[in-house]
């Protein structure tokens, strides 16, 4: 059976229905989230503790990215030092190493959220569709179930993201210290890691719903992220949002000492809240679009044969 629906193009009145929907599709995420708050804190911590060997090596990997931003802003850093009396080199070094720690710290939250963290993922996806769709679940038990059964192809799903995420990173840095020709390579890059990220919006979606191959679920997630490529990008600017907020709510290179407060509050947020947030926003939008999309999404669901 094919996944996709005949027609890729939906009827309707015109824009003014449309806008109807978004508006009724919006205030029921709101209330959504706001009734299941406290469970999707829940949910989103449990989620980051059991995930703790792949936050480990995702914050060895993104310190390819942490280096270069520390060298970007290293001259940023020296001279706000310097504005505070310090002359030092000891103190910059110091600091380039907090501002490198601190990048890795966000760089893996924002990968964990929009590529995911592989067998976890898989309960953690079923545990947010439950509620976006108005379902009951139980937090622990299905969770665990639904991790372990779909774990081999899981497991690989992250392998391959680990893999891809240091080759397009090394590539992007290769290509932006090029000149000429070869410097537009950077802007294929950034396309290649943006239609990669949108394609993660619906990869476990689907392997925890069909039984599907592992290339299928990639082609398939491949397809809805082009099929549906306005709403996959309000999503992702929607979840870049959601984490950018927060680390420039109280930092400046003029003070680089915020308060222990401001800390606080950003730790809380980065595990109870940021992870929540962006996951289950991720998935209320994706089961809609799988919905609009997918060739009879409810008689297929529960690990039935897609093809």
């Amino acid at each position: 059976m094919p996944l996709f629906k005949g027609s890729l193009s939906k009827e309707g009145k015109g824009v003014e229905k449309g806008e109807s929907e978004r508006k009724r599709a919006s205030a029921l995420f709101f209330e959504l989230y706001t009734r299941k708050f406290w469970e999707i804190c829940k949910v989103s911590t449990m989620y980051l503790i059991m995930s703790i060997p792949a936050l480990v090596i995702l914050m060895f990997v993104s310190g390819q990215i942490s280096l270069q931003v520390a060298n970007v802003f290293k001259v940023a850093l020296d001279a706000a030092i310097k504005m505070e009396g310090v002359n030092d080199p000891g103190v910059l070094e110091a600091y380039t190493s907090i501002a490198d720690i601190l990048v890795r710290v966000f760089i893996t939250l924002l990968i964990v959220t929009l590529w995911g963290t592989g067998p976890t993922n898989a309960g953690y996806t079923y545990i947010f569709r439950c509620y976006a769709r108005e379902e009951h679940a139980f937090i622990w038990s299905e969770f665990w179930e639904h991790t372990f059964k779909n774990f081999k192809q899981t497991i690989w799903i992250f392998v391959i993201d680990v893999v891809a995420f240091v080759l397009l990173v090394n590539a992007f840095f290769f290509y932006v210290s090029q000149g000429g020709a070869m410097s537009i390579m950077k802007y294929v890059i950034m396309c290649v890691f943006l239609v990669y990220t949108m394609m993660h919006f619906y990869i476990y979606r689907i392997v925890i719903t069909f039984k599907v191959k592992l290339g299928e679920a990639f082609k398939n997630s491949l397809l809805l992220s082009i099929i549906a490529l306005p709403v996959n990008l309000l999503l992702f600017v929607g979840v870049l949002a959601i984490h950018f907020a927060m680390p420039y709510a109280g930092f400046t290179f003029a003070s680089l000492t915020p308060s222990l407060g401001y800390w606080t509050v950003y730790i809380i947020m980065a595990l109870f809240i940021l992870p929540g947030l962006s996951g289950f926003l991720t998935a209320f939008v994706s089961d809609r679009v799988m919905k609009k999309y997918v060739q009879d999404m409810e008689k297929t669901e529960d690990k039935e044969v897609l093809y």
